[in-house]
């Protein structure tokens, strides 16, 4: 699998083109994989006072076999 890097735009999985501000669901759709959601909030309030608006979200979905698919 070739992954493309579009600069200022997304990447780019064999001929279909992924944008950053493409919601979850399109991103998903287009790679036609089974997934699981790992979504987790990584606590940074220790090291800003416990102020929990530096908190960092990180959504990221795990691909099955992702190396497999033609492209």
């Amino acid at each position: 699998m070739k992954i493309r890097y579009i600069p200022n735009s997304g990447f780019q999985i064999g001929s279909e083109n992924f944008n950053w501000i493409e919601n979850r669901k399109c991103v998903r759709q287009k790679i036609q994989n089974q997934y699981k959601g790992d979504d987790r909030i990584i606590e940074m309030s220790e090291f800003s006072g416990r102020d929990q608006n530096h908190d960092i979200e990180q959504r990221r979905d795990i691909y099955k076999d992702i190396n497999n698919l033609n492209g």
